[in-house]
């Protein structure tokens, strides 16, 4: 499912180093990254951008690794060095003879950001921004989630497609370091406890409190865990949930799913605001698009570790309806936290997605009304 490309390299691997850096290894070295723009450094189990080339157009180093690939979730951290004042540090993508992409974080800009890049001139084209903190000698995760035609987790379209090409790391800051750099392709699944096709890389089956449980991960609503051999357009579905940090927590419930770029969802929280759900859907790989519907009954509160059972109904007459209490027994008598009938009985997979923090899913249970 995953293709993963490390730093952490075994002490053999960094004895020596190089005249500038005693103890590190040059990534030329190892032939795995093609060096653009710069000079970069594997030392202390992390990869440095040891220098800049201030000549060539953008001044950016790059390091370019792996064969043409079209929409891959990749992942690295960032720490720019003591005193950085400017620059800008992250993920490429899409990178070819005549241009590249690349999600950079920006010190001096405060700004994390979504840039295309002519490689000709070095000049970027902002596509997307947003304001983020960034501070010096601080490590930073930077998570890039992908569908076929889109940057869900930045609300991103492509509307010629993803970009096809090469990916790697990028960095006009000279000292900037990256702990490591995860690449996997966005379609690929694997078979989770014989009944799931998990499209995720941090969900999983654990033994949680006692009970067999899924166990969604971090932001990925962007990637499904979708029930195997199971197809229905009318449902009704019933479930567990609980969290095991002091910090709300979110997932989305999955449903009509063609595949894990196709699918709606609702986004439920386990937290103690009593958030109301919502609704969003994904077409065709675009960003999601929230789908009109009314809030009614409230949620109970949640601390960590309370339980909240939640039944999701789609019906005959395209009818969805989101029910929660603290019970199962409770579920009879609750009314409508969410409704909507906005979403058209088109059929697919169940399943669900993280939505923000760790979830813990139990007791799921199907009745098709079909």
């Amino acid at each position: 499912m995953a293709l993963a490309v490390l730093f952490a390299m075994a002490a053999s691997a960094v004895e020596g180093g190089t005249a500038d850096a005693p103890g590190a290894k040059s990534l030329t070295d190892k032939a795995i990254y093609e060096q653009i723009g710069g000079k970069w450094l594997i030392e202390d189990h992390r990869m440095r951008c040891a220098s800049v080339d201030r000549e060539k157009p953008g001044a950016r180093a790059l390091a370019i690794t792996g064969e043409n690939i079209g929409p891959t979730h990749q992942a690295t951290s960032v720490t720019f060095p003591p005193n950085c004042a400017s620059g800008q540090a992250g993920l490429v993508f899409g990178f070819t003879a005549v241009s590249y992409h690349m999600y950079v974080y920006d010190i001096g800009d405060q700004a994390e950001k979504l840039c295309r890049v002519d490689r000709a001139t070095g000049q970027a084209v902002v596509l997307w921004q947003a304001k983020k903190t960034l501070v010096a000698n601080i490590a930073y995760d930077m998570k890039l989630e992908a569908k076929r035609r889109s940057l869900p987790g930045l609300g991103y379209t492509f509307e010629e497609g993803y970009p096809t090409g090469k990916v790697g790391l990028v960095s006009s800051a000279q000292d900037a370091a990256f702990g490591y750099l995860k690449v996997w392709d966005a379609g690929a699944w694997v078979n989770t406890a014989g009944r799931w096709m998990n499209f995720s890389d941090d969900t999983t089956m654990v033994n949680f409190e006692g009970k067999g449980r899924l166990r969604l991960g971090g932001t990925f609503e962007h990637a499904p865990i979708l029930a195997q051999n199971l197809r229905t357009d009318a449902f009704r579905v019933e479930f567990e949930v609980r969290r095991d940090t002091e910090a709300p927590a979110s997932f989305c419930f999955a449903f009509n799913a063609k595949d894990q770029d196709e699918y709606d969802f609702v986004r439920i929280h386990h937290d103690a605001g009593k958030t109301a759900p919502g609704g969003f859907r994904f077409v065709d790989g675009r960003a999601a698009d929230a789908v009109a519907g009314r809030a009614g009954g409230k949620l109970p509160a949640c601390g960590p570790k309370d339980a909240l059972w939640v039944r999701v109904e789609l019906n005959a007459e395209s009818v969805l309806t989101v029910r929660a209490a603290a019970t199962k027994e409770g579920l009879n008598a609750a009314a409508p936290c969410y409704a909507s009938e906005r979403f058209k009985r088109s059929g697919g997979f169940l399943g669900f997605a993280g939505g923000g923090g760790h979830i813990y899913i139990g007791s799921f249970s199907v009745t098709t009304l079909n």
